[in-house]
């Protein structure tokens, strides 16, 4: 027997007693049992067949085995690509959105466009694959300087806000690329912000008012013609109450996505701690955009966006009524009782690994956010999603 031959057991409907055998059986080192064309004539006789024979796999049966196959390896793949640390992703996108700020500023249109198009794939994925750890990132990722850290913040909330509200996937796409893209203009000017505590001079003002103009102007310069993208960027800090600049624009003159731009832009900066104030607390700056909703904000997405973020967000540290401080993982159906990590004790000594709890009316419930801020801790956050702490 040749050895390219494949053999799969026999089955007993492989086999018919008084019909000629439509194939050669084989026992399992190779011996040939029955010939081709042969007659079985008893059912002892098939029944030692099939308990030991061995038969050719046909070329359909080998054509469906490699289907088969394919799939499960694309099942598996797919399993895990699941499983990424989408922390080191997030971290792999900030990296990779500073090198399209170069080409940005180089005028590079080719080399801008595919380095876009591609960072835009990756925060579409890092959403799909768990939106959850994804809002995690946005409140607790800290290894980056702002002005490269916050478009990727912005970029996620976006993301997020923007398909809970509808928006089909041709905008929202051009929403992400305005939102990695809107500050490019002020680059420079914005890390010299960072370290200053002083208020803006009216030169600086200036400055300030001008960047989305001169970001539109890069992103076209570069190729850029999604007029979506364009849009949002130019409008991205317009108020509805015409407070905005640099146009001062005010209601339907303001498109859609530059008003989720504006809500996810004011929330990443509040929450951010910054040289001259530390972080506005969540809660406060939820508190703050639904106060504002109808006059600076849009209602209707000020509430998709409240809905979205949820009472607790992921990535906040909580008090739970067991005395214990965990960090929020996971909204829960009930937007008040989420899935938690624990990460101190009662009583202030911290785990050793996070402990996963799930609040619930009765038993375990959140007190309210935890007032210390602890964002400069080193904490293992890809282990409290359930992730290995592996490259992107």
């Amino acid at each position: 027997m040749s050895g390219d031959i494949q053999l799969t057991p026999l089955k007993s409907s492989d086999l018919m007693i008084g019909e000629p055998a439509p194939w050669p059986v084989f026992d399992r080192y190779g011996w040939l049992l029955l010939q081709r064309g042969a007659t079985i004539h008893t059912e002892r006789q098939k029944d030692v067949l099939v308990h030991a024979g061995l038969r050719e796999l046909q070329p359909e049966e080998l054509e469906e085995q490699r289907v088969a196959a394919e799939q499960a390896e694309l099942k598996r793949l797919q399993a895990e690509r699941s499983r990424r640390n989408p922390f080191a992703l997030f971290n792999h996108i900030t990296v990779r959105l500073e090198a399209l700020f170069q080409q940005l500023e180089a005028g590079e249109r080719g080399a801008t466009e595919q380095s876009l198009s591609q960072l835009l794939d990756m925060l579409a994925y890092l959403v799909d694959s768990n939106p959850d750890a994804a809002l995690g990132a946005v409140h607790l990722a800290a290894d980056f300087p702002y002005a490269l850290r916050h478009p990727v913040q912005v970029a996620i909330i976006s993301e997020l806000v923007s398909r809970r509200a509808g928006f089909p996937v041709d905008r929202r796409r051009g929403l992400l690329a305005a939102a990695l893209t809107s500050n490019v203009g002020m680059l420079t000017f914005q890390q010299d912000l960072e370290t200053q505590v002083e208020p803006l001079t009216p030169f600086q003002r200036r400055e300030l008012e001008r960047h989305p103009e001169r970001s539109v102007a890069l992103l076209k310069a570069a190729g850029v013609t999604d007029t979506t993208c364009l849009t949002a960027v130019a409008q991205s800090h317009e108020k509805l109450d015409g407070s905005g600049y640099p146009q001062g624009l005010t209601g339907e003159a303001i498109s859609p996505e530059a008003r989720v731009l504006s809500l996810a832009d004011v929330y990443s900066a509040m929450i951010t701690p910054r040289v001259y104030r530390e972080a506005v607390p969540a809660q406060d700056a939820l508190r703050d955009i639904f106060t504002q909703r109808g006059r600076q904000y849009d209602a209707a997405l000020a509430q998709y966006f409240i809905k979205v973020l949820g009472v607790y967000p992921p990535g906040v540290y909580v008090d739970l009524s067991n005395g214990e401080v965990a960090v929020v993982v996971e909204r829960g159906e009930d937007i008040s009782q989420p899935r938690v990590a624990s990460v101190l004790k009662r009583g202030g000594e911290p785990y050793l690994k996070p402990v996963h709890r799930q609040c619930e009316y009765g038993t375990l419930t959140v007190s309210g956010l935890h007032q210390r801020n602890y964002q400069a801790w080193h904490l293992d956050l890809p282990a409290i999603w359930g992730y290995r702490a592996v490259s992107a």
